[in-house]
């Protein structure tokens, strides 16, 4: 099952790197005793480290994505926002907006000018705002903590998302059938380090 994995990671690799022109999707390994398939999804639930960028393929639709996250609530040693980046095309030359999200008991100072995210105590998640985007082409979405790690899960309206992350699943068993395994990896989609983006939230002054 572990091997099954490998195999599935290796042939993504090749294929975000471009040494593969296509992705095979659906059973990419189907014998008796090993099944392993890749499968994209249009949602995305993971882990988010502070520092980590994490990207959303986005369709040329206009719509609303729905980003919830941090399943523990902000207190004096904890304080966790999002800084959202929607880039897409606009004639010849791309456009970045940007967007720094979080709740009220969130906040680092109230000159960061965060926009003020919907806080629940009934979900899973303790945090959410709603992003409504345009109409555009070439576009994605990216999403990076800031100033903690935390959950995080990313929905959108019907045919917004192209692509939000893969899913792996691969089973096993012996040949006498004594024992069977499964095993299902999530992985997101490639992306660049933001390694500007801490100016925008950091309070300092950006100097050309």
């Amino acid at each position: 099952a572990e091997t099954g994995i490998d195999e599935a990671l290796n042939k993504i690799y090749q294929f975000e790197s471009g040494v593969d022109d296509i992705l095979d999707i659906g059973l990419i390994l189907n014998d008796p005793n090993n099944q392993v398939s890749i499968a994209t999804s249009q949602t995305f639930e993971g882990y988010l480290n502070q520092g980590e960028s994490l990207q959303i393929d986005l369709n040329n639709a206009a719509g609303n994505v729905v980003i919830k996250w941090s399943k523990t609530t902000c207190g004096p040693t904890h304080k966790v926002g999002l800084l959202l980046t929607f880039l897409h095309l606009s004639g010849t030359e791309y456009q970045s907006y940007y967007y720094l999200v979080a709740a009220n008991n969130c906040l680092y100072n109230s000159a960061q000018n965060f926009i003020v995210a919907t806080e629940t105590s009934t979900d899973e998640f303790k945090y959410a705002y709603t992003l409504n985007l345009p109409a555009s082409n070439d576009s994605s979405l990216y999403i990076q903590a800031v100033g903690a790690g935390a959950d995080i899960q990313v929905s959108g309206g019907s045919g917004l998302i192209a692509e939000a992350q893969y899913l792996i699943e691969s089973r096993a068993k012996s040949e006498n059938d004594i024992s069977n395994k499964t095993i299902e990896v999530k992985k997101s989609l490639p992306s660049a380090p933001g390694f500007m983006s801490f100016a925008l939230f950091s309070g300092g002054t950006i100097t050309k």
